[in-house]
């Protein structure tokens, strides 16, 4: 069994409307980075915050960061524009949130093991979901 925590900073209500919000004070990744055609998105943070949302009996109509810095919201969906682009419905979500799963999986196989070694971060599977950057560089 895996408990999965987190924080989410805002959850917007209004109506059924649900709108998830991460605060950022400089640094946001791209839309593009965050839902690619394929491979990995450059952060699984608002797909893990979509899971913990909908865990809790949530409906997330939206999910974005804001960036302090240049006040700006980077959107990775937001069925409230009216505007083409992925809505919650969209698979590449559901995807996303189901690749995550499964590397916090292996992560946490590697960890049952005993295997804590850090190797290249650059190559690293679990780069995307690790705070080592942040916190032994």
């Amino acid at each position: 069994k895996l408990l999965l925590r987190g924080r989410i900073d805002r959850i917007s209500r209004s109506g059924d409307f649900r709108s998830l919000v991460d605060y950022k004070k400089s640094y946001t990744p791209s839309v593009s980075s965050l839902a690619p055609e394929d491979g990995i998105p450059a952060s699984f943070q608002l797909y893990f915050y979509i899971l913990l949302a909908e865990g809790e009996g949530e409906k997330v109509n939206s999910a974005s960061y804001y960036n302090f810095g240049k006040e700006k919201y980077v959107k990775l969906f937001d069925e409230s524009s009216g505007r083409k682009g992925m809505s919650r419905e969209d698979k590449r979500i559901d995807a996303r949130i189901e690749e995550m799963l499964n590397l916090v999986e292996a992560m946490k196989a590697r960890i049952d093991t005993g295997d804590f070694s850090a190797g290249n971060c650059d190559s690293c599977d679990f780069r995307n979901i690790c705070r080592t950057r942040f916190t032994v560089r």
